[in-house]
């Protein structure tokens, strides 16, 4: 399982790459725009295939990177069933599983949603399991 985690000091916002092997479909957690070009250099060095990227709630601290990853790699965009953004393209909502498979059906990974209430302004977690 490849888990990268990165920081962006500006924002102070950590960012997570997740895939099940080298070679293989990658997801991204949380990506801030200012940083796009640095996770899609990772994404090649590690031979990955962006195929989701996930805001876990709307961000104050930064600008969300889900448009640019959407249109240089056009994978699918993820946040939470009650998002305004426009740049979503899957919404979720509590219980629901986020996952990739690679094309070998090595490994898939799933990350699962726990939504908080409605109007509670704490983010949304994760847990990914391989």
């Amino acid at each position: 399982m490849i888990f990268r985690q990165l920081f962006d000091s500006t924002s102070g916002t950590y960012t997570y790459l997740l895939a099940s092997r080298h070679g293989g479909e990658a997801l991204i957690i949380d990506p801030v725009l200012e940083r796009v070009d640095r996770y899609l250099q990772l994404v090649r060095e590690l031979d990955l295939r962006l195929v989701k990227a996930v805001d876990t709630h709307l961000h104050a601290d930064h600008v969300t990177g889900l448009g640019e990853l959407r249109d240089r790699t056009r994978c699918i965009t993820v946040m939470g069933e009650h998002s305004r953004a426009d740049v979503v393209s899957m919404r979720v909502t509590e219980g629901d599983r986020i996952e990739t498979t690679s094309a070998r059906q090595c490994s898939p990974i799933t990350v699962m949603q726990r939504v908080r209430s409605r109007s509670s302004p704490r983010p949304v977690t994760w847990s990914a399991c391989r």
